[in-house]
């Protein structure tokens, strides 16, 4: 079972970067260079859309590590030596994506809207 888990995570957290990369940094981009060439009025109502979608079908891929975390801790409970291994891994993870969040959530968005 979880390496089912482990795949369709990597899958959708790959879905879920390819996603960023091919929408939000673009975005990020034409916003930039609209308000350098002084044009964002004209482009804002687009570029507001565009932020909207990402918002909106931006995924949370916290909430499925939380399982596989879930099944690794009772592995422990029977397995020690590399479930507990395996366990740290994903927490240390777990820290990595929260902080990831938070930079979307509370830094990159609201310096996006700052510049609409």
């Amino acid at each position: 079972m979880l390496p089912i888990l482990f795949n369709d995570y990597r899958m959708d957290l790959e879905a879920h970067i390819a996603f960023e990369e091919i929408n939000v940094f673009p975005l990020i981009h034409s916003l930039i260079e609209a308000k350098l060439e002084d044009a964002l009025f004209c482009k804002s109502t687009q570029l507001r859309t565009q932020l909207a979608t990402f918002y909106m079908e931006h995924t949370d891929t916290e909430k499925d590590l939380e399982l596989i975390k879930k099944v690794v801790s009772e592995l422990q409970r029977h397995e020690r030596g590399i479930a507990a291994v395996l366990f740290n891994q994903l927490t240390l993870f777990e820290a990595d994506l929260k902080l990831h969040h938070i930079l979307e959530e509370e830094i990159l968005i609201p310096a996006v809207l700052d510049i609409l």
